[in-house]
């Protein structure tokens, strides 16, 4: 059984009621979507999907930070104020992805709080002209920005935002979205 369902929806006659504060649905004149997105943490686990998900939070996934070179602090562009440093592409915003979502998910305070500590330093890293992310990638490209790592970063960082209400996140989204629509198309 799923419980700890925050938004309320209806089956009435075969059609949807409800709503969605984070994602619009169909709007007229198209017919209404079947299935919406929530927001991460809405619907806890219980039973079976629950112990195989603290079996994860419990290894290899829960403790990844202890066995992978991408996730030592240690010199880490993800956590430097700078963003010069090493492991800056794509690997450090995918495994944040899903370890946070395990996280909130579960309630898991270990989780939570080794993800937000990421996040902190995502968001306090970011330059005042809204790059978001390590600087190793703005000229990863023959001089262009590497925008792919900041994706699933961006992502990671929806996430949380769902969950947690932080609005620095849709103060560095905004920023790094100036900065992204300020690039000349070449």
């Amino acid at each position: 059984m799923l419980t700890g369902l925050l938004i309320p929806f209806v089956l009435w006659k075969g059609t949807l009621i409800g709503g969605n504060d984070y994602y619009q649905g169909n709007r007229a004149p198209l017919a209404r979507a079947a299935f919406r997105k929530l927001p991460v943490g809405t619907i806890r686990p219980e039973g079976w999907l629950r112990t195989q998900l603290e079996l994860e939070g419990n290894g290899f996934v829960g403790h990844l930070t202890e066995i992978s070179a991408y996730l030592k602090k240690e010199a880490n562009a993800w956590l430097s104020t700078n963003g010069d440093g090493e492991h800056g592409w794509e690997e450090v915003p995918y495994w944040l992805k899903g370890f946070g979502d395990l996280g909130y998910i579960l309630r898991d305070r270990r989780i939570m709080d080794e993800s937000k500590f990421w996040i902190d330093h995502v968001l306090a890293g970011q330059r005042e002209d809204g790059w978001l992310g390590p600087r190793s990638n703005l000229v990863a490209n023959n001089g262009k920005p590497d925008m792919w790592p900041n994706m699933p970063m961006l992502n990671a960082l929806q996430s949380w935002y769902e969950f947690s209400g932080d609005k620095r996140v849709l103060q560095a989204m905004s920023r790094y979205f100036k900065w992204q629509l300020a690039l000349p198309e070449s």
